[in-house]
């Protein structure tokens, strides 16, 4: 930063993308948003990902062993689980917190299109080291095979991106205090 012309003189390491109303502008802090944003060393976007890829693979493991447990206390019967539908839910969970803290995040288009991707690799990952271990329901013998697996991730993806969008418009619209998600760009720091 120069204070004599009272301008930045590097650019900013992380490039935001060109729907931003400062387009690629990399001379700009905190997407020329100071009073409500930081970015101390030029990288926040990197350590706050990885903190968030890792709470929300934690938050979607802990979401899936929730629903086993209702399950069981409702029914008397736990789902059979596997370690690959586990590995699969935080993989899915770290790439929807990972993507959600980067621009992407604060649209409602770019918040669908997370949660798709989030679901897809959660199918993909969990019936990708299912079929490998040669998980009942996931081999040949079963009418499993790679094509399928593909197929059940375009759909997670389409399902997920579909539930995020309407979920995300019903929140907005009827403007539900504690669900509506507050935009980076509007909301005020203490």
């Amino acid at each position: 930063y120069d204070a004599s012309i009272g301008r930045f003189i590097s650019p900013d390491p992380h490039a935001y993308p060109l729907t931003k109303t400062n387009g690629s502008n990399r001379y700009i802090y905190c997407e020329n948003d100071p009073e409500n944003k930081i970015d101390p060393d030029g990288a926040f976007a990197v350590s706050i990902m990885l903190g968030c890829a890792v709470a929300g693979g934690l938050a979607s493991v802990a979401g899936k062993a929730g629903g086993s447990l209702a399950t069981y206390l409702v029914t008397g019967k736990l789902p059979k689980q596997t370690i690959g539908d586990y590995v699969g839910a935080f993989a899915g969970g770290a790439v929807k917190g990972a993507l959600a803290v980067t621009p992407l995040g604060s649209e409602p288009i770019g918040r669908s299109l997370i949660n798709g991707l989030g679901d897809a690799v959660q199918t993909s990952v969990s019936g990708g080291i299912n079929m490998a271990r040669n998980v009942k329901g996931y081999r040949k013998e079963d009418g499993y095979s790679m094509g399928k697996l593909v197929l059940e991730s375009g759909k997670s993806f389409v399902k997920g991106a579909a539930t995020e969008y309407a979920f995300g418009k019903i929140v907005d619209k009827n403007k539900i205090p504690f669900l509506k998600k507050k935009d980076a760009r509007t909301s005020r720091a203490p």
